[in-house]
């Protein structure tokens, strides 16, 4: 049987790859969109460090039996923090539901982590935890920021649907995976949790990439808000008459 490591490794080498063709499109890009594209690099960059170092046993806790690597986590936390970002972008949600959205990720992904440190009601509760913050990002989508998207039109409206269904796509796998993985339910085995995990990830992180460099027109409108002439020109229409 192949051994968990090589997933691991299989897995790093894929997203490296999958980075390193998003830096050079992310390179080909207008300078005022490029640092939009390079989120998905940083993004999937983050998640190939973080299985080349859980494929050395970098930084690994026991969880029930089982070694767990905090790379993971560290390197969900930073490239989910990138969607969330460009998330907030292109809705034009604004800095406290975007930060708000981040919040409830962050709370699932090191929940999800603790789940497996604990036992009994703890235990419970924090897997009730995981489920409430997965209701809260799905409130977040498909609520107030779902509203302010509503205002967007074009390609950006375009990028936001596709965005909002992969993070909730990506939650609802991830989530459930931890819940039946071998440290919770135990309906799946280590080398088929990892294997599923590992799958999903790379086709996650790749749709992000995909997503976004092959819409990067939705970034204009964007750029056109946040310009100094823009605000100029907002500024001169709201002079009162003499």
């Amino acid at each position: 049987m192949i051994d968990v490591s090589t997933i691991y490794f299989v897995s790093s080498l894929a997203l490296g790859v999958a980075a390193v063709a998003f830096a050079a499109m992310a390179s080909r890009l207008p300078a005022v969109h490029r640092r939009y594209g390079l989120v998905t690099v940083v993004a999937t960059g983050s998640m190939a460090l973080a299985y080349l170092a859980m494929a050395g046993d970098v930084l690994a806790v026991e969880t029930t039996g089982r070694d767990q690597s905090l790379a993971r986590f560290l390197g969900y936390t930073v490239a989910f923090g990138g969607i969330c970002y460009l998330i907030g972008v292109v809705s034009g949600c604004g800095r406290r539901r975007t930060l708000l959205l981040f919040g409830f990720t962050a709370v699932n992904l090191w929940v999800s982590l603790a789940s497996w440190l604990l036992e009994g009601i703890l235990e419970t509760v924090a897997t009730a935890v995981i489920f409430g913050g997965l209701l809260g990002v799905v409130y977040l989508l498909f609520g107030p920021i779902q509203r302010a998207a509503a205002a967007r039109h074009g390609d950006r409206a375009l990028l936001y649907g596709k965005l909002k269904y992969l993070l909730v796509l990506g939650w609802a796998i991830l989530v459930t995976l931890s819940v039946a993985s071998e440290q919770n339910l135990a309906l799946l085995d280590t080398f088929a949790g990892q294997l599923v995990a590992s799958y999903a990830d790379v086709i996650i992180f790749l749709g992000f990439g995909g997503f976004v460099l092959r819409n990067a027109t939705a970034f204009d409108a964007v750029t056109a808000e946040s310009s100094p002439s823009s605000d100029d020109h907002a500024a001169v229409t709201r002079r009162p008459t003499q």
